[in-house]
């Protein structure tokens, strides 16, 4: 397949995808960096989930690069990735919330039974992925039984992708609010780049998946194509949601020159 037989709308939001995920990337790495200066173990969980919080496009990415070099992958080796794509998110969300319980005090109680219940839903994951596994590649459960897995498996991942918004949302709240009670100024600063950015994410989330279903028909849309008509409305949230990236990021390593600024035109 040469670039010519690919759509517009196909090749724009492919791009977009890879924007995103390379920034998230390169920021997350950033962070992780950051251990050597600072020492501080959290900082390698908070990089790695931003990474692997980026894991929700590694698919549209994937099937892009594919198409974009060889044409339409085989069905079966496409289901197999976003299957496995799909075990970065649970991962991630366990990792910031790992971070959260360190950043944020909590007791030593409190802080198990959060990490407990989100290492609750990484199992949950892994069972479910598995479960998808053998569905996709056999039919050991027979027609109906899959049918029903697949109806289970698709409310599991809207159920999931509440969850996942909620929680970094009430911590991103949680943390900038942390932050800002100290009488540092430019830990107020930082807090309110913090508490920008997750509502940014969340509200570039909400409006992409909000604009993916309102293309479908009769409920099922396919993300891998998007519709014409949702195309400026889905690449505006995923700019959204890359900016958020870049404020998570100064909300947690201010640089000089930005503050400077900022507090010159105060």
């Amino acid at each position: 397949m040469v670039l010519s037989d690919i759509s517009m709308v196909d090749l724009i939001v492919g791009i977009t995808y890879s924007i995103e995920i390379l920034i998230f990337i390169i920021i997350g790495m950033k962070i992780i960096s950051k251990y050597i200066e600072h020492k501080r173990i959290e900082l390698i969980s908070v990089g790695m989930a931003w990474i692997l919080i980026s894991s929700t496009s590694w698919d549209n990415m994937y099937y892009f690069i594919y198409v974009l070099l060889f044409g339409e992958p085989s069905e079966l080796m496409f289901a197999f990735f976003i299957h496995t794509f799909r075990l970065g998110a649970p991962l991630a969300l366990l990792l910031w919330m790992y971070s959260f319980t360190k950043l944020v005090p909590r007791s030593k109680k409190n802080q198990m039974i959060i990490v407990s219940i989100y290492i609750a839903i990484q199992i949950l994951a892994v069972i479910m992925y598995i479960l998808a596994l053998i569905t996709e590649f056999s039919d050991i459960f027979g027609a109906a039984n899959e049918e029903l897995f697949i109806v289970i498996y698709y409310q599991y991942l809207t159920i999931f992708l509440m969850v996942l918004m909620i929680s970094i949302l009430t911590t991103g709240i949680l943390m900038a609010k942390s932050a800002s009670k100290s009488g540092d100024p430019r830990a107020k600063l930082k807090s309110k780049f913090l508490l920008i950015a997750f509502i940014i994410v969340t509200i570039g989330a909400i409006i992409s998946q909000i604009a993916l279903a309102a293309s479908g028909q009769e409920g099922v849309y396919d993300q891998y194509h998007i519709a014409p008509s949702i195309a400026l409305i889905f690449v505006i949230s995923h700019v959204f949601i890359t900016l958020s990236g870049f404020l998570f990021y100064f909300g947690f390593f201010m640089p000089e020159r930005i503050y400077n600024l900022l507090k010159k035109s105060n």
